[in-house]
């Protein structure tokens, strides 16, 4: 096994260097869906101990970019193009429904945290961090539940939230940069929706953007092949 060691600044603790060097290969496809990650092999190309390797694929895990297996180990996370369109309905039903139900619950102090959930997910994409980018992108989507009051959708949709969280970091880091750009955007015509006060608007802007994230999922080359 040969993986590519990104540059990075020097770090306090060997396990994050491992953490970085398997989570690029992850994310740019270096390692495949579906690979084994076997401790051992993986200390002896990274010529560390197994224990910084433990950690790293722990932490992989925490991330949904790897999956445990009872008694078989350890695997890159895979999608197929049919896993990738069951979310992709389930999302488009739920959060049409959540956004629609926003336009009657936005207060000031909602429209405050949406506003600065997309300055932030700007920022970030400005600055390159595409996986970090992923966290106020997920949570503007959750907040749009909290507003809508129903813990009961909120709890069907948190049960995506690990596969959408994998999905969109691979699918942010393998995209091309003028398309990221496109994302803050996206988030602030899902919010002048809710502000219009116009349910079937903010519906349809939602729906638009999530067929849009389904599409430029599959065109990455995720959902490629096999069998979940």
């Amino acid at each position: 096994m040969k993986l590519t060691q990104p540059t990075l600044p020097r770090r306090t603790e060997l396990w994050e260097t491992v953490l970085e060097t398997l989570r690029n290969a992850i994310v740019t496809g270096e390692l495949d869906p579906g690979t084994r990650l076997i401790e051992a092999d993986l200390a002896e190309t990274l010529r560390v101990s197994r224990w910084p390797v433990r950690q790293a694929i722990a932490q992989l895990e925490h991330e949904n970019l790897v999956v445990r297996y009872r008694n078989r180990g350890a695997y890159v996370v895979e999608f197929t193009a049919e896993d990738i369109r069951e979310i992709y309905v389930l999302r488009r039903l739920l959060e049409a429904h959540a956004a629609a139900s926003a336009t009657q619950k936005l207060t000031a102090e909602y429209e405050e945290k949406l506003d600065r959930l997309i300055d932030n997910l700007e920022q970030l994409i400005e600055l390159g961090d595409m996986r970090g980018a992923v966290d106020p992108d997920i949570v503007f989507h959750r907040t749009l539940f909290e507003m809508a009051e129903s813990n009961r959708l909120l709890k069907m949709w948190e049960t995506l939230v690990a596969p959408i969280h994998a999905l969109l970091i691979i699918r942010n880091v393998r995209r091309q940069p003028i398309e990221s750009q496109r994302l803050p955007e996206a988030h602030r015509q899902i919010l002048d929706a809710i502000r219009s006060g116009d349910a079937n608007r903010a519906r349809d802007a939602m729906i638009h953007h999530l067929n849009r994230a389904e599409i430029s999922l599959l065109e990455v080359g995720l959902g490629g092949g096999g069998q979940s």
